[in-house]
């Protein structure tokens, strides 16, 4: 029963992996749409992240890391309803 429960909630989470994912690319396509230089902005932004990360200003341990409400001590449902954001 837990390997099955492993598994349905491995599958969820993958599922909401790649509908962020594709969410995050649409946003990312408006914005080059509307003439905003995306790619260039992320890039000298990722950099910083970069070096704040290597000058220790921030823990990169937390970095990127979920928010609390999809810690991996919650339930199902609540995967499941965060997904559908």
């Amino acid at each position: 029963m837990y390997f099955l429960f492993l598994h349905v909630t491995v599958t969820v989470s993958a599922v909401c992996l790649q509908t962020s994912k594709a969410r995050a690319e649409a946003r990312l396509e408006a914005l080059r749409g509307a003439g905003i230089k995306v790619d260039e902005w992320l890039s000298e932004n990722m950099a910083n992240v970069d070096d704040d990360i290597d000058d220790g200003a921030v823990d990169s341990s937390t970095s990127g890391r979920l928010s609390p409400n999809m810690s991996a001590h919650s339930d199902l449902s609540d995967r499941v309803s965060i997904c559908m954001l």
